[in-house]
């Protein structure tokens, strides 16, 4: 089982969503984050901070049920 910690590799920011749907979201922020445990996965960064991500920064899996409203597993800045 993964701790949930990591920490950025590289990152990208989206400012016009593919989708209206997708605006109040906007900026999107896409990461690849290194896990605690080694392995690297695609992702991305959520919460009010989320612009300030930069490749090194701790991140921590955002836990459910707010998870929940996400497809694949996020993270927000720890």
């Amino acid at each position: 089982e993964a701790s949930g910690k990591g920490a950025i590799v590289s990152y990208g920011v989206v400012w016009r969503p593919n989708h209206e749907s997708f605006q109040s979201e906007v900026p999107v922020v896409l990461v690849e984050v290194a896990l605690a445990e080694g392995p690297l996965m695609l992702s991305r960064v959520v919460g009010d901070n989320r612009e300030t991500a930069r490749s090194g920064a701790a991140v921590k899996l955002v836990p459910m049920p707010d998870a929940a409203r996400y497809p694949l597993p996020t993270f927000h800045l720890a």
